[in-house]
């Protein structure tokens, strides 16, 4: 997973190494690993909405936690029928620190 942040404190997680985000990389709120660690889902296992949904949720909570109230999650999902490949990217948008 990569994880890549703009100046607007939206992040973006990409699982894989398939197509990388193309953006600077920043310090981060939460730790790459630890935001990596809320999806129980590996490179190569079978597309699965419930896991995906699941590790969204707890990827918003661990932002509330850390202060940032406002925090969302938006899925960017990408398919590649001939390959049988599905990337998906989260962003992240944190909001203000509400402490």
């Amino acid at each position: 997973m990569t994880a890549q942040r703009s100046e607007n404190h939206t992040i973006d997680l990409l699982f894989g190494d398939w197509h990388p985000c193309r953006r600077p990389v920043y310090n981060l709120t939460i730790p790459a690993a630890t935001l990596r660690e809320q999806f129980h889902i590996r490179n190569e296992d079978l597309f699965n909405i419930t896991e995906i949904r699941s590790g969204m949720d707890k990827l918003m909570l661990s932002y509330r936690d850390k202060g940032y109230r406002e925090a969302t999650v938006e899925p960017v999902i990408w398919i590649d029928d001939n390959h049988r490949i599905v990337e998906i990217k989260f962003r992240v948008t944190e909001g203000p620190h509400t402490a």
